[in-house]
């Protein structure tokens, strides 16, 4: 047994009482990424570049909330959605990962109010999120964002070209990462 379940000989009050520090210690195992290459061309190119919009506006903008729904049940939403946050999140440079907030499920919107980035399950309608940005994979449908000509501007095109491209993206993450350790003005980016 790993843990000790009787405590009946355990005295809070004394002032020798301590914690047991003789437990095994285990490694930090971090879940793999998987491809994103291939997680992103699921989707079609338009739909995950407002996605990348979107996510790029709540990173370096401090954008609108975002609510998105993929093609699939709530049972799988949860594991879906992490999945698709965690390819968009592995362009973003390193410093500045801290401004994702994100929930994987909720059937609720007004639910956890500080969290920017959604995952809606499928019986919730678009016009339920007026006040953020609205994306449906399941059918394309982009609400509440700029043209199609703001999205296609160059950052949305090289973070996106980083999703498909392993070795550039870990080139321009160790890149960012020496460039704000060198010049510590880099660690607030915006989208200009």
């Amino acid at each position: 047994d790993m843990f000790v379940t009787d405590i009946s000989s355990f005295d809070l009050m004394s002032s020798k009482a301590a914690a047991t520090r003789e437990y095994p210690e285990k490694q930090y195992e971090s879940a793999p990424l998987g491809n994103t290459s291939e997680i992103i061309k699921t989707y079609a190119p338009e739909t995950v570049k407002s996605f990348m919009f979107a996510v790029l506006s709540v990173v370096f903008a401090k954008g609108k909330p975002i609510y998105f729904k993929l093609p699939c049940d709530d049972k799988q939403l949860s594991e879906e959605a992490l999945k698709l946050i965690g390819a968009f999140i592995s362009v973003i440079p390193f410093n500045m990962r801290e401004n994702v907030s994100f929930v994987t499920y909720t059937t609720d919107v007004l639910q956890y109010p500080q969290m920017k980035i959604k995952a809606v399950s499928e019986a919730y309608l678009e016009n339920n999120f007026s006040k953020g940005i609205f994306i449906d994979f399941c059918t394309d449908l982009v609400v509440g964002m700029p043209a199609d000509d703001v999205i296609a501007k160059a950052p949305v095109n090289f973070f996106y070209s980083l999703l498909l491209e392993e070795s550039i993206r870990d080139e321009f993450l160790l890149f960012m990462n020496d460039a704000v350790k060198a010049m510590p003005t880099l660690e607030k980016l915006n989208m200009k």
